[in-house]
C-alpha cells in the first residue's frame, strides 16, 4: 500500500504493531531484539530504551559525527580531481560512527578495516537470500546450508565483539546518568539497576541498534551526496549557508547546526527521492478494517514508502529534486507527517531520526568546507531494491578541494 490515507491508518493503529514472518528470518543472527520483537516485547522494550533516544545522546554524539568526518576526509585526500566511488568510504563513515556511539570503539576503517561492518553485510545478504528462497524458508532445511553455516560463524564473531564492550562498561561500575556515554553505557545500567537483563538480550537489543543504524545511514549519506553533486546550484546555496551560520574554528553544537534551514529542506528531499527503507511491513494482531474491508488478523501489508514519496498526489511533480517543497508550515489540520514518511513515522517510529539528521548535517558541513563536489559525467545511480536502498554500481563522483 503506498496511498497517504492508508500509511497513516497502519502506522498510528494499536493492532499494527507486529512484524511479519519475513522479520523472523533475522532473528537467526540479530534473535529477539528490538528489529524483530512482537508488539507486547516492543511496548517494554520502548518503555525501557528509547528514554534514552534524546537530546542528549545527540550532544554527547556530536564530537564523534565530527571526528570520523575529519578522517573520512582525511581519507579522501588522494582521490581530488579524479572520478571515485565514494560509497564504500562512505559505509566505513556510517559504521565508524554507529560502532562507537553504540559499543564507545573509536575506530578507522579507512586506514584500518575490520570484519564487523563485513560480518553484518555478509548477514544481511544471506537473510535476503533466505527470504526468496522457497526451500529455505524452512528453518530446519535452512540449517543444513553452507549459508547457514557461515552466518553462524560471522554472528558468533559479531557477539563476541560486542560482548567485549558489555564486559568493558559493567567493570566501570554503575554510571549515573551524566556519566552514560554511549548506547551500551545506557543499556549495562539498566541491568545493573532495578532491571534483569542478560547478556544475550543486550547483545541482541545493541546488534539490532547497529545494523539499523548502519545501512539507513550509508544509503542516506550516498544519496544526499549523489543530489549534492548532481545539483550544483543547491550544493552551492548549502554551501553559502554554512558559511554565513558556522564558525569552523569551533566545536558544533545542537544550536548552530539548527541554523541550517536550507540545508534540512535539502536532506528532507534526498532522503524523499532516495528512500532509505523503501518499505516496510506490519502485521495486525486483530481483525483491522480499512477502506470499508475487514482484514483478518495476521494479515500483512506491506507499505511502499517510497511509491508514497513518489506520488504525485502527495508531491507536485515528485521526479524533481526540489528542496523547497518542504518548506512548508504544518498543521494539526493536515497529513504532511504521513507524505514524507522516511524515518516511518507512527506508533513503531524510527527513534534515530534525530541523530540521523544532525550526523548528516555534520557530515555535510565537512565535505562542503573542504571540497566542492562534482558528478562522474553520464553518472546515475542503480538502485538496489534489499531491505535498505542501496547504489547497485556506486556513487562515482569527483572532488576539487576548496581554497
Amino acid at each position: 500500500m503506498s496511498e497517504q490515507k492508508d500509511i497513516k491508518a497502519i502506522l498510528t493503529s494499536p493492532k499494527m504493531l507486529d512484524r511479519p514472518i519475513e522479520y523472523h528470518f533475522f532473528k537467526t543472527w540479530l534473535g529477539e531484539s528490538l528489529f524483530t520483537y512482537n508488539s507486547e516485547a516492543w511496548k517494554l522494550k520502548q518503555k525501557q530504551y528509547y528514554q534514552f533516544f534524546n537530546m542528549k545522546l545527540i550532544q554527547n554524539a556530536l564530537p564523534v559525527f565530527e571526528h570520523h568526518s575529519k578522517n573520512l576526509i582525511e581519507s579522501m585526500k588522494n582521490n581530488s580531481g579524479v572520478d571515485f566511488d565514494i560509497f564504500p568510504k562512505l559505509e566505513s563513515f556510517a559504521m565508524d560512527v554507529i560502532n562507537e556511539l553504540t559499543l564507545g570503539n573509536r575506530n578507522n576503517s579507512h586506514e584500518n578495516p575490520t570484519n564487523f561492518q563485513h560480518y553484518i553485510n555478509e548477514n544481511t545478504k544471506i537473510t535476503i537470500w533466505r527470504t526468496l528462497h522457497p526451500i529455505y524458508r524452512n528453518d530446519f532445511l535452512y540449517s543444513f546450508t553452507s549459508q547457514y553455516k557461515e552466518s553462524q560463524r560471522m554472528t558468533k564473531e559479531l557477539r563476541n565483539y560486542i560482548q567485549e564492550a558489555i564486559e568493558r562498561t559493567r567493570k566501570k561500575g554503575l554510571l549515573t546518568l551524566e556519566h552514560q556515554k554511549t548506547i551500551v553505557d545506557n543499556f549495562c545500567s539498566l541491568s545493573q539497576g532495578t532491571l534483569t537483563l542478560n547478556d544475550a538480550q543486550i547483545q541482541n537489543d545493541l546488534l539490532s541498534v547497529i545494523f539499523g543504524g548502519f545501512d539507513t545511514m550509508a544509503s542516506s549519506l550516498a544519496f544526499l551526496t549523489f543530489c549534492l553533486a548532481k545539483y550544483p546550484e543547491v550544493q552551492e546555496k548549502v554551501y553559502q549557508e554554512i558559511k554565513e551560520n558556522i564558525n569552523p574554528d569551533e566545536p558544533l553544537s545542537i544550536p548552530t547546526l539548527n541554523t541550517l534551514k536550507y540545508t534540512n529542506l535539502v536532506i528532507k528531499e534526498a532522503l524523499r527521492m532516495y528512500t532509505p527503507a523503501p518499505s516496510v511491513a506490519r502485521t495486525n494482531s486483530d481483525p483491522f478494517e480499512l477502506n470499508g474491508y475487514t482484514y483478518p488478523a495476521n494479515t500483512t501489508f506491506a507499505l511502499g514508502l517510497y511509491n508514497a514519496h513518489h506520488n504525485p498526489e502527495n508531491y507536485e511533480d515528485p521526479e524533481k529534486f526540489l528542496p523547497e517543497r518542504h518548506d512548508v508550515i504544518k498543521s494539526s489540520e493536515n497529513n504532511n507527517i504521513f507524505s514524507f514518511v522516511s524515518f516511518v513515522p507512527g506508533i513503531r517510529r524510527c527513534r534515530g531520526n534525530k541523530i540521523a539528521e544532525y550526523q548528516l548535517k555534520t557530515f555535510v558541513i565537512k565535505m562542503l568546507n573542504s571540497y566542492k563536489i562534482g558528478l562522474k559525467e553520464g553518472f546515475e545511480p542503480e538502485l538496489s531494491w534489499d531491505v535498505i536502498l542501496k547504489p547497485y554500481n556506486g556513487i562515482w563522483i569527483n572532488l576539487n578541494a576548496r581554497n
